[in-house]
């Protein structure tokens, strides 16, 4: 048995090396060095993807590949699963601390590992930051309410998600403020000055003073009660004796003298009218409804 064992192994790396190849577990390396971990390759042609699953290749080009068999980098891993890489780092993990002047890692549409721009990680989509930078950067996207038909069309997808589909929010000159249960994401509203009407006054009189001139009635008479005159050069009361000294002009009282008192006209009163304006002293200026403020830019995370 021990013999057979030898024999066939032997055979086998006389198979291989007739091509300059290496295979473990099979008969149909795919690189200069192959391991079948599973030994479930075909005896021919290429393995599939779940055949090469299992497999370890190295190229004469000196690439390594798990999980397939065609690596196309110095090292390619398939894990077999969207979205997990394969790689797992003991000793590390998402709890350690962090290193200072370490450049960060990211990966490119094709799956490359390369040094990523930047010094902060990314951020997920829809993720909203203040910059002071202009233009968009790294994913992410400048809130200028532009159309959303410019963007690429992985940020359009991903844009799409947070339910823009016309335009990207336009941010500018504008903060940042929670929903209410009410709200739509994205929305705008409010104002930057603000106007005081009637009804944000308080309810109070004006103090201040009037004046005016009552309209005239023109010239007018009043009548004596009748048998209250004199005859001239009499008195009242002066049984007989005495002159009439009175100080009225010649005319009056068709110049005989009257009494000194005229007819009574009776309790009256007199009507005044007009128009009162009391000035408030302002001019109508708006307010600055502004806290004081630090100018930046907002952005949005749409993905690389």
């Amino acid at each position: 048995m021990k013999k057979h064992f030898i024999i066939g192994g032997m055979f086998l790396l006389v198979s291989s090396f007739t091509f300059g190849q290496i295979g473990i577990n099979t008969a149909n390396p795919q690189g200069a060095f192959h391991i079948d971990g599973q030994k479930n390759n075909p005896a021919t042609g290429v393995p599939n993807t779940t055949e090469q699953s299992d497999d370890y290749v190295v190229t004469a080009n000196g690439n390594v590949g798990i999980g397939l068999t065609n690596p196309t980098a110095k090292l390619e891993v398939n894990s077999g699963t969207a979205g997990v890489s394969g790689l797992k780092f003991d000793n590390i993990n998402n709890s350690t601390s962090v290193s200072s002047n370490l450049a960060l890692l990211g990966v490119d549409a094709a799956g490359n590992v390369a040094t990523a721009a930047g010094t902060t990680v990314a951020g997920e989509i829809g993720d909203v930051k203040n910059s002071f930078r202009t233009a968009d950067y790294n994913g992410w996207y400048l809130l200028n309410g532009r159309a959303i038909s410019t963007l690429s069309a992985s940020a359009q997808a991903a844009a799409a998600t947070l339910g823009f589909t016309t335009n990207l929010p336009d941010a500018t000159d504008r903060v940042l403020k929670t929903k209410t249960t009410s709200e739509n994401l994205g929305i705008t509203g409010g104002f930057n000055t603000l106007t005081l009407v009637r009804a944000n006054l308080p309810n109070f009189n004006f103090a201040g003073t009037i004046s005016g001139t009552a309209l005239s009635n023109g010239a007018h008479t009043h009548t004596p009660p009748a048998g209250a005159f004199l005859l001239g050069g009499t008195q009242m009361g002066n049984n007989g004796t005495g002159n009439f000294a009175g100080n009225a002009p010649a005319g009056a009282w068709g110049g005989i003298g009257a009494s000194a008192n005229t007819a009574s006209a009776g309790g009256h009163t007199h009507t005044l009218s007009g128009t009162a304006s009391v000035p408030s002293g302002g001019t109508g200026t708006p307010l600055d409804n502004r806290s004081p403020y630090l100018v930046v830019n907002t952005y949005v995370y749409l993905g690389l």
